[in-house]
């Protein structure tokens, strides 16, 4: 994974204790974003049309699309 992201191993320990550490930073960012969302949207409004929200979301994904395929695919990060 630092080859990949072309940084040192000291660099990568210094950030983050593991490689599970990072995931669950990013599972954070990501939850945090939908939370987000949700704040724009009245719980009713939510559940009698939650098109709108689900289209939010949607293009948020699409902004890194490649990256959500490689987070739901891999097998280090069951919970996505």
């Amino acid at each position: 994974m630092v080859e990949r992201a072309e940084i040192s191993r000291g660099t990568f320990y210094a950030h983050y204790s593991d490689i599970f550490a990072v995931i669950e930073e990013i599972e954070n960012e990501i939850m945090g974003s939908m939370v987000e969302f949700l704040n724009d949207f009245n719980g009713v409004d939510l559940i009698q049309n939650p098109l709108p929200f689900l289209l939010k979301i949607a293009h948020f994904c699409e902004q890194d699309i490649d990256f959500y395929r490689m987070l739901i695919s891999t097998q280090e990060a069951p919970t996505f």
